[in-house]
């Protein structure tokens, strides 16, 4: 019998496929992601992404995400705090993780595991959205293109900091 396919539920967009994805308590928080100097200075929003990071990376959890990717195991889904982290192995080619806005957390794949790097850039950029995002007002091609981008940029430069 096959087994189900936990992300049927989900439809992904051809952006949203085709972005890596990486990477917070609560709802979107707006703050200018301007505010924040390009020497290492973080916003108030970004520090709290980056707390946040830190708890979940080094919680035992976390660790549960960890030997699912390890043993190639779908379907593992923990709470860190009230966020909801779910490892799926079979995650379309090239996407890390994706957002699940409304269940405040996010889904993780096996490509989010391929450095110990990589996996604190998408835990940040998943993070990042999740505080940040506009799209519970409805989503525009431009806006998520811009949201994914900050995210990005916001995941490489503060990886550095765990």
């Amino acid at each position: 019998m096959p087994k189900p396919d936990p992300l049927a539920k989900f439809e992904f967009s051809a952006e949203e496929k085709s972005q890596p994805s990486e990477g917070g308590a609560g709802g979107p928080e707006t703050e200018d992601a301007s505010d924040a100097g390009a020497q290492g200075e973080f916003t108030a929003v970004e520090t709290a992404i980056l707390g946040e990071a830190r708890t979940i990376l080094e919680s035992p959890e976390f660790d549960r995400i960890r030997a699912a990717n390890a043993a190639g195991e779908s379907g593992v889904a923990v709470h860190v705090g009230d966020r909801l982290i779910q490892y799926e192995h079979d995650l379309p080619p090239g996407m890390h993780a994706m957002t699940l806005h409304q269940d405040n957390g996010f889904v993780i794949g096996q490509e989010a595991f391929q450095t110990t790097d990589e996996t604190a850039r998408t835990v940040l950029h998943e993070l990042h959205r999740l505080h940040t995002s506009q799209s519970a007002s409805g989503l525009t091609g431009e806006m998520a293109t811009a949201e994914t981008e900050a995210a990005f940029e916001f995941a490489k430069r503060a990886a550095k900091e765990l």
